[in-house]
Order: C-alpha cells, then sequence, then structure tokens
C-alpha cells in the first residue's frame, strides 16, 4: 500500500490526525462551557464576599480563589480559542482543582446548613471524569473528596445529622461511573474515527485506479483479443497467443517502462 500524505487529495485533514477527543463532541466544546461556568461562579463567589461579608482571614482567602479563577480562565481561553491548542492533562487537571477549590469557598461561605452548593462537585467531577482517563478522573474525585471533607471538619462546625460521607460517596461513585463510560465513549469513538479512515483510504485508492483506467489505450485484434495495452507510463505487448482450453492465452508478452524493460515467454499454462 502507499504511503499517503497527512491530508487527503481534497487538502483535508483526516479526523482525529494527531489528536484524542473522547467523544462526538470536541473538547474545546466542553471547554467552552466549563469556562463560562466558573465565571459565573467566581463572579457569585465575589457578590457573596462584598454582600456578606465574613471574617477578613476568610474573605481574604476567597478573594483570592476570585482572582485564580478569573486568571486560570483567561489562560484557558488564550490556549483554547487562540492558540489553538489541544489541553494537555496536567491542564485540564489544574483546571479542575481551581473549580473544586472554587466549589469548595462557595460551600464554605454557604454555613453550616449544607446548601444546594454542596452538589457542584457532581457535575464538576463528571465533566473532567468524562475529559480525563480514568485514573485522572479518579484522582479529581479524591481531590473534590479531600477538599470538601477538610472544609467539613475543620473550617466549619457542621450540625448533628450532617451526611457528609453520604455525600463522598456519592462523589466518588459519580466519578468512577462517569469516567467507566467515557473511557468507553472514547475506545468507540477511536474505532469509528480509523473506520472512516480506511474507508477513505480505499475510496482515494479506487479514484486513482479509476483514473488511470480512464486515461489507459487499450488495443484488441480482430479476434477480440487483448494485444496492446497502454496505462500510467506502462506499454504491455501480447504478441502471441496460444490454446488453452477452453480459451486463449498470450505466451509471449513484452512490458517497456521508462524505467524497466522486461520480455516473459511462458512455455505452457497449468490449470489451476
Amino acid at each position: 500500500m502507499p504511503d499517503f500524505p497527512t491530508a487527503f487529495p481534497d487538502q483535508t485533514i483526516p479526523p482525529h490526525a494527531g489528536e484524542r477527543r473522547f467523544g462526538p463532541l470536541e473538547q474545546r466544546n466542553f471547554l467552552r462551557w466549563v469556562y463560562v461556568g466558573r465565571a459565573v461562579l467566581a463572579s457569585v463567589l465575589l457578590v457573596r464576599l462584598s454582600l456578606l461579608g465574613g471574617t477578613v482571614e476568610a474573605s481574604y482567602y476567597g478573594l483570592l480563589v476570585v482572582i485564580l479563577a478569573y486568571a486560570v480562565t483567561g489562560y484557558g481561553l488564550y490556549i483554547s480559542f487562540i492558540r489553538r491548542r489541544r489541553a494537555g492533562l496536567l491542564f485540564l487537571f489544574c483546571h479542575a482543582a481551581t473549580d473544586l477549590l472554587l466549589v469548595t469557598m462557595l460551600v464554605h461561605f454557604a454555613g453550616a446548613q449544607q446548601s444546594g452548593w454542596v452538589a457542584l462537585f457532581v457535575p464538576v467531577i463528571a465533566v473532567y471524569a468524562l475529559l480525563m482517563p480514568l485514573r485522572l478522573g479518579a484522582l479529581t474525585a479524591a481531590v473534590g473528596a479531600g477538599l470538601f471533607l477538610a472544609d467539613s471538619f475543620l473550617l466549619r462546625e457542621l450540625p448533628e445529622g450532617s451526611w457528609v460521607w453520604g455525600q463522598v460517596t456519592v462523589f466518588l461513585l459519580v466519578s468512577f461511573v462517569v469516567a467507566y463510560l467515557g473511557q468507553r465513549l472514547r475506545a468507540a469513538t477511536v474505532e469509528h474515527s480509523e473506520l472512516q479512515i480506511e474507508l477513505r483510504r480505499v475510496r482515494f485508492e479506487a479514484d486513482e485506479i479509476l483514473r488511470n483506467i480512464r486515461s489507459g489505450v487499450v488495443t484488441l485484434d480482430a479476434e477480440g483479443r487483448l494485444t496492446e495495452l497502454r496505462q500510467a507510463g506502462w506499454q504491455i505487448k501480447f504478441l502471441r497467443y496460444v490454446e488453452a482450453i477452453p480459451v486463449q492465452l498470450p505466451d509471449k508478452i513484452f512490458l517497456e517502462h521508462p524505467q524497466l524493460h522486461a520480455r516473459l515467454v511462458i512455455q505452457q499454462w497449468m490449470p489451476v
């Protein structure tokens, strides 16, 4: 099989060439919504810090998290949409840690009543479980659980009956299920993309063959036997035919090409 260029004859790049997709949607589409969601959550945290206040130390750390979230979002937009580079695993993990820290701050400033901000851990962990391999998805879930437990037991006083360990179990369970499904989706997508590339290569070969056949010259004798074939720089002459029941077959063939000359003499045709 001949070597193929990185682009097909129509100058289109084969799907998934040089990059991996996790599924039908591109990674960049998911990251766009991640950036939007992070900016919204950072703005919400900034408003809560302005209106509710709190201790000076807590407000200071909260403001640092807001600045970090905006800075990471700006850098992500620059890499994904200006440089148009594919996000690496370290890039994704840093973004995941930023989002988990932002959600932890929102949960912390919500107070001891365990508000609905806790539920944001689930979509954050699920999204990055789709974008990253299974091990990094599990590590992301562990980081999220660790931040939540540290905030719950070290930085706040929880009321009795708080279902902290149950919530952590939900975080971990969701992460493993989504990571497993994401891995299956990635594998199916890779197989689908490889099949598409192979089909396009076969179509390219077929087009080349048909193009050469249309440009070839075929010469027949009075009995309808092939005497000469010219195609793609080759000139093949069938000079003599012999009886090979139930048909006549050539026993002397001359092949001529700018880089090759050959003469074939066939002494006997054997049935197969």
